[in-house]
């Protein structure tokens, strides 16, 4: 069974929908749910997105570190993708989570805190929280120090 994981709305265009699903790949809408279309992350159970509030067209994407297919579901990576061309690209910008075992070997959620500096939160499914107040630019991904307590 397939089950939408999350749904995002594009604040500066409140038609373009966002949708992950437990069996693939994230979708994009750009006429309020009408019609649509895969972005990529195909091979992923998607688990949560945040969209850049200061750059919409910049998406990010965590899994549950499963690849899923219809008939079987495999232990995958446990990463948040970024895009920055609304889902056309996708890369990888979390090479440094820590390896964790195969029961706790997701990523359950992913926030944003914009202001007054920008703060990417990753959730693991052992209620553990790591955070990044870098953003990937020029090729630089983010770090995610130590464990940290829940966003205030």
């Amino acid at each position: 069974m397939v089950a939408v994981s999350f749904l995002s709305i594009d604040p500066t265009s409140p038609t373009t929908i966002y949708a992950g699903t437990t069996l693939n790949c994230v979708h994009k809408s750009t006429d309020a749910g009408t019609t649509w279309e895969e972005v990529g992350l195909c091979s992923q159970a998607t688990s949560g997105m945040v969209i850049d509030p200061s750059d919409p067209a910049t998406l990010y994407v965590s899994t549950r570190g499963e690849i899923r297919t219809r008939h079987q579901t495999d232990a995958g990576a446990h990463n948040v993708f970024r895009s920055s061309d609304s889902g056309a690209t996708w890369e990888t910008v979390t090479p440094d989570l820590p390896d964790r075992e195969p029961a706790t070997l997701c990523i359950a959620s992913i926030a944003m805190k914009p202001v007054p500096s920008p703060t990417l939160y990753a959730n693991l499914c052992d209620g553990t929280s790591y955070q990044s107040t870098t953003r990937a630019t020029n090729g630089t991904p983010p770090t995610c120090p130590s464990p940290t307590s829940a966003p205030s």
